[in-house]
């Protein structure tokens, strides 16, 4: 920490001796500088405990009036802010005692510091990983009970039976799952789980399972099993035996088909042990997603039917192809309803997987589409899908250089700064406050520029835009500039019009012009 605190204290010196002394013309990027966490490992059951204290520590330097530090840990449902909220005013160099939890489930306890402007948008980050440690036993099982002493036995044929069950593990390992199954009389098994958005399940509990009618036996035999999530190796497991009572003097509800017993959350399927035909290869009977259009947001249901598979996997992906959201315990054939995330702004893709014997594999994809409320406001964008949102009208400033120009966006406080011979672009914080001095130390040559203001901040201070743009060739223009965002997650762009009417494009890959 003391040679990177060196190394900027020599930035600055070196800077106030190029500027003639203007030190504070100069002014450090946003930059988290140290993140660190005082723990360096724990087990999955102390983490479960919630006993165990962190001290986190951070330095950063550089953030400015309109950018805040956020302390986030990540979860289940991705990165989450550790306080609570994120409009708590962090100091720029601080600690904060968490008590370390399993956020996650099978990730290891992860936190993030980050410095973020107006918009949400990072400037600059660090993470702080607590690595999981081996515990110091087996893992096993220690409790697997309940209270229901008897079932009746028309419940069960009617589905409604309820069994709630109390479970607690030690020494559990990260990679291991909880599975619940009911044992039935030829030695197979089927899951008795029910939905759930997470596949984790916590070393201690409790919940209702749902057993399904013996077809011979008087009893119902329910299984727990610890196993690996990725292999489905076995760890231990325990059982409990319940009595049936009274006859079946109702009509019988069909059993749905039997369910895989573990999706592994990398999308490996687990063999659950049901023996199926080995000639006969997994088939995919329908699989489809309705109603085929939705609103941004709007909900949907997905309907897959399958035969002659021993287990399957269902999930959402993202724009990448990447499953990010799967549906539990899928059965053979099933419906899942859901709402989209807003970010889906042009299409939405689901992902079948059947996996029959011997390995045998197919897969299937469906597709909804996404209706897009708005338009572009300089016409149709190749490439760009549809717009997160409508058109924005923001003050904006425009100045043209010998290699490039400049915008200033007024709603963000940002400066996009285009270059001629490269093709690329940059986007940089506007740190420059009203009365603050700029040193250029050279003239420009006759009938061109120095740039002022926060443009000159940022063409003083960098070197690249410096040598990049060259002198300005006309002084700086303000306007009323309308500004709009692609919806895209993969590919974002930003489109800003110019003060004579042309639009600029700009995005990871670089700029051009609309229309060129």
């Amino acid at each position: 920490m003391r040679a990177r605190t060196a190394a900027l204290l020599g930035i600055l010196i070196l800077a106030v001796v190029l500027s003639g002394g203007a030190l504070q013309a100069q002014s450090l990027p946003p930059t988290v500088v140290s993140f660190s966490a005082d723990v360096a490992s724990i087990t999955v059951d102390e983490a479960e405990a919630g006993q165990t204290t962190t001290t986190l520590s951070w330095e950063t330097v550089g953030v400015s009036d309109g950018q805040r530090i956020v302390l986030q840990v990540y979860g289940r449902m991705g990165w989450q802010p550790l306080l609570g909220t994120e409009n708590a005013a962090l100091p720029a160099t601080g600690t904060y005692v968490d008590r370390i939890q399993n956020y996650c489930g099978f990730c290891s306890p992860t936190y993030r510091i980050a410095i973020v402007d107006g918009q949400n948008r990072i400037l600059d980050q660090q993470i702080a990983m607590i690595e999981w440690a081996e515990p110091p036993g087996a893992p096993a099982i220690t409790r697997f009970e309940t209270g229901v002493q008897r079932i009746e036995a028309n419940s069960l044929a009617q589905r409604t039976a309820r069994v709630t069950v109390f479970w607690e593990v030690t020494n559990r390992l990260p990679n291991s799952n909880l599975v619940f199954e009911q044992v039935l009389e030829d030695g197979t098994a089927v899951s008795v789980e029910q939905p759930r958005e997470s596949l984790w399940v916590g070393s201690v509990g409790q919940g209702e399972v749902i057993p399904v009618l013996p077809q011979t036996e008087n009893y119902v035999q329910l299984r727990l099993r610890l196993v690996n999530a990725g292999s489905g190796a076995l760890y231990d497991e325990a059982f409990i035996t319940i009595p049936l009572i009274g006859a079946v003097t109702v009509p019988v509800v069909p059993q749905s088909p039997p369910q895989p017993s573990i999706l592994a959350a990398t999308g490996e399927v687990i063999d659950p042990a049901r023996p199926i035909p080995e000639n006969l290869p997994p088939e995919v009977l329908s699989f489809f997603v309705t109603p085929p259009e939705v609103e941004r947001g709007g909900a949907v249901s997905v309907y897959w039917n399958v035969i002659n598979a021993r287990a399957v996997l269902v999930a959402r992906l993202n724009a990448a192809g990447d499953p990010v959201e799967f549906y539990s315990n899928p059965a053979l054939a099933g419906t899942w309803l859901l709402s989209l995330p807003e970010r889906y702004v042009d299409s939405a893709t689901f992902y079948l997987l059947a996996a029959g014997a011997d390995e045998q594999v197919i897969e299937r994809y469906a597709t909804v589409r996404v209706q897009c409320p708005y338009t572009y406001f300089f016409g149709e964008a190749r490439d760009a899908g549809c717009p997160r949102s409508g058109a924005l009208e923001v003050s904006g400033a425009y100045q043209p250089f010998e290699r490039g120009f400049m915008i200033w966006r007024g709603d963000t406080r940002q400066i996009f700064v285009f270059f001629n011979d490269t093709g690329r672009s940059l986007v940089v914080p506007d740190t420059w406050v009203e009365g603050e001095p700029l040193n250029i130390l050279s003239q420009p040559p006759a009938g061109l520029y120095a740039p002022e203001r926060g443009f000159g901040k940022v063409w003083l201070n960098t070197v690249e835009i410096m040598n990049g743009l060259g002198w300005a060739t006309g002084p700086e223009l303000s306007y009323a500039m309308r500004v709009q965002e692609s919806g895209r997650v993969d590919e974002q762009r930003t489109f800003l019009a110019l003060p004579d009417g042309r639009v600029v494009s700009t995005g990871s890959d670089g700029w051009g012009f609309i229309g060129n």
